[in-house]
């Protein structure tokens, strides 16, 4: 709360009139500010008016400040006529429209971004229009009031006093909201944007000339809507449609909007497709993405689960998250990991999508140790499907799972035909917040600053050799998992000089002490000719000893060479695999 004293306005400098309050030019702190007054008639009761001025407050609260939503300077509620104070706007979105059509597209697009960060936080806006959308001074739309008139009205109702004529909003209103106030959902919103489309796209007031009673009938019809303007695009035409749809289920959500926008319209929107609007940094391969496969980017869609990070992105989003994904925000014409550093640095929280795809990627790679340098806090998701591995957990043996020490993962593996459920998305979304709940309480308590790492590190932005140097020690006394990493290093000449002939004796020395994982990795490295000749009689035996685990990739793969009679010194009758794997007799 301000005081009173420390804003200064004159009822002379009235800038609008709404229909609870009026907003005047003011001054705090020697800053231009805008000055909300509300009227006379709720001073019958001022414990009223305090009460839904403070719960208004408390939302805004949590929004200003975010992109797209007028920024909250304070209130005072302890005076005869209670106040708001306010970020001052240059023009409603209407107006500017008007006056600048070719920014039509990028107004759009951020009041679209606006919808979707209150949606996320549970809020609607119920009165969304041309001029309730205001214009900063740096020409970009801002989202305001969330429903406070709607509450000061019915605040107002409970002590019988009679508000201000109707300002026109109903031309807006949804189906839903037109019969019952209180059905008002985040859809009715979407509703009223598709109405603000073709405001904007007309300079006309929807249902024009038409009383309240009569746009009620219309609009109860899936037929009656406003006509197709003049020379407007398609695209848009056709999402207009969509907002207009009768059952609220049908109408997309304020997230599929802002990708509609973005996908077909980026250079008309310009830089505010880019603006660090984002919280979550995700990091994922393109091969565990369903999605990826379908647009053409991947060429198979076995390492697909039921849990597609790109679908897994949009539900964080659409859940209060705003995520950060490459192929929504990538800027042309510029280096990709330049893109994936500028998009790292702001990011409060990555959720990496881990996989052993993921664990093979260069790409992914370096986003991995970035991440680590920026020192970002993390979430690790298993994604991704169990074909073509033992268990799809090789991933936990590799860098990744060296440098991700003990810390905890969510498993969604499976088949890409599974489901992604919403339990397991429940125990996602409680561990993305519990980790921003942790790494901002860490933030205010500890003098701790991230990194002040520079795009010029692109090249190779974390050394690890003190990593290396821990492992080998580590490896050398015994230890499994080290030995493993380091065989993943020298495999992959990932901080360390390529060696594959090495990486099979680390391999070796981690199979030997019991490791199934390694096991295979030495057969498939003997199969494939790599770090030794190609020596089929090692592959079997190898593949035996991982089979004798009960290992089922492996047991598969011995009566694969037994069926094709491969492996064996002295090559007996080709058997069928059934056969061989019924018998329970894998040694020689």
């Amino acid at each position: 709360m301000i005081s009173s004293y420390e804003v200064q306005f004159n009822t002379d400098d009235l800038i609008r009139i709404g229909r609870t309050s009026r907003v005047y030019r003011g001054y705090y702190h020697n800053n231009d500010v805008a000055v909300k007054v509300f009227d006379d008639m709720f001073n019958t009761d001022p414990f009223a008016l305090e009460q839904a001025v403070a719960k208004e407050i408390s939302i805004w609260k949590d929004l200003s400040g975010k992109p797209y939503i007028l920024k909250l300077i304070g209130a005072c509620t302890k005076v005869n006529h209670p106040f708001i104070v306010s970020e001052l706007c240059k023009s409603t979105a209407d107006v500017f429209v008007r006056r600048h059509p070719q920014s039509i597209f990028r107004i759009l697009y951020e009041i679209s971004c606006g919808l979707e960060t209150i949606h996320g936080h549970g809020v609607v806006h119920h009165a969304l229009r041309g001029s309730n959308v205001l214009i900063t001074p740096e020409n970009h739309a801002a989202l305001a009031d969330f429903g406070l008139g709607r509450n000061l009205l019915r605040a107002n109702a409970e002590i019988n006093a009679k508000p201000r004529k109707s300002t026109g909003t109903h031309h807006w209103f949804s189906p839903e909201q037109t019969l019952d106030p209180t059905s008002v959902t985040a859809k009715s919103d979407i509703w009223s944007f598709g109405m603000l489309m073709w405001e904007l796209c007309t300079n006309q007031m929807p249902f024009e000339g038409k009383t309240r009673e009569q746009i009620a009938a219309i609009i109860q019809t899936e037929t009656e809507r406003p006509e197709m303007p003049e020379e407007v695009n398609p695209i848009l035409w056709d999402l207009m449609n969509k907002c207009w749809s009768l059952s609220p289920s049908a109408r997309p959500n304020a997230f599929e909007i802002r990708e509609i926008l973005a996908t077909n319209f980026r250079d008309e929107i310009g830089e505010a497709v880019n603006k660090i609007d984002w919280t979550i940094f995700i990091s994922y391969a393109w091969a565990n993405s369903k999605e990826a496969f379908l647009k053409g980017s991947t060429k198979s869609m076995a390492a697909c689960g039921p849990c597609d990070p790109r679908e897994l992105a949009r539900k964080l989003t659409a859940s209060g998250h705003r995520t950060w994904l490459d192929v929504d925000r990538i800027k042309a014409g510029k280096p990709l990991f330049e893109n994936l550093v500028d998009a790292m640095k702001p990011a409060k929280l990555a959720v990496i999508c881990v996989s052993n795809e993921y664990a093979e990627s260069e790409n992914c790679m370096r986003e991995f140790k970035f991440l680590r340098e920026l020192k970002i806090p993390y979430v690790l998701v298993a994604v991704g499907s169990n074909v073509g591995y033992a268990n799809g957990q090789e991933w936990r043996q590799t860098v990744v799972g060296f440098l991700s020490g003990d810390k905890l993962y969510i498993d969604t593996k499976g088949s890409s035909k599974d489901k992604f459920s919403s339990e397991v998305y429940a125990t996602i979304l409680d561990a993305v917040e519990d980790e921003l709940h942790t790494s901002a309480s860490m933030a205010k308590h500890t003098t701790l600053k991230r990194s002040t790492t520079t795009v010029s590190d692109v090249e190779r932005v974390e050394t690890i050799q003190d990593t290396v140097e821990s492992a080998q020690e580590n490896a050398k006394h015994g230890d499994i998992k080290a030995q493993i990493t380091i065989g993943r290093m020298l495999q992959q000449g990932d901080g360390i000089e390529k060696d594959l002939a090495k990486a099979m004796d680390w391999f070796k020395s981690a199979g030997l002490a019991g490791d199934v994982t390694s096991k295979i990795e030495v057969a498939r490295m003997y199969e494939n000719g790599e770090g030794s000749p190609v020596n089929l009689v090692e592959a079997l035996h190898w593949y035996l000893e991982a089979a004798n685990q009960n290992d089922s990739h492996a047991q598969y793969m011995v009566g694969e060479y037994y069926r094709r009679g491969l492996g064996m010194p002295n090559p007996t009758k080709p058997r069928h695999t059934n056969e061989i794997l019924s018998s329970g007799q894998f040694r020689r």
